[in-house]
């Protein structure tokens, strides 16, 4: 798989991850068969993490990390992201987008 390679991961109700598939049809499939959800991401540029941090420009979530333009790399929602980025792209060295996963509701 190459570093741009988009990933499903595929989620049942309760919010466990069930499987990471490379098609969306089959992704969405899955899915629906256990009432849960699918999250897309994509190696070294969008990422799943179990919690965002809050924009350290506002009180926003902050689903970006990123460098500044003022020098150091921060945690920014996506008005600050858009303010203060260095780059427009996003992967190794300019930033990622994080995606929170599914919460577990089981015992």
């Amino acid at each position: 798989m190459t570093p741009q390679e988009k990933q499903w991961h595929v989620f049942d109700a309760e919010g466990r991850e069930r499987k990471i598939v490379a098609d969306q049809t089959l992704a969405e499939q899955l899915a629906d068969n256990l009432n849960g959800v699918v999250i897309m991401t994509i190696p070294h540029q969008v990422i799943l993490v179990d919690h965002v941090p809050s924009c350290n420009f506002c009180s926003e979530p902050g689903e970006y990390d990123f460098p500044t333009r003022m020098g150091p790399w921060a945690n920014g929602c996506e008005k600050h992201w858009i303010q203060y980025r260095t780059s427009a792209k996003l992967g190794t060295g300019m930033g990622q987008k994080w995606v929170q996963r599914p919460k577990y509701h089981g015992n």
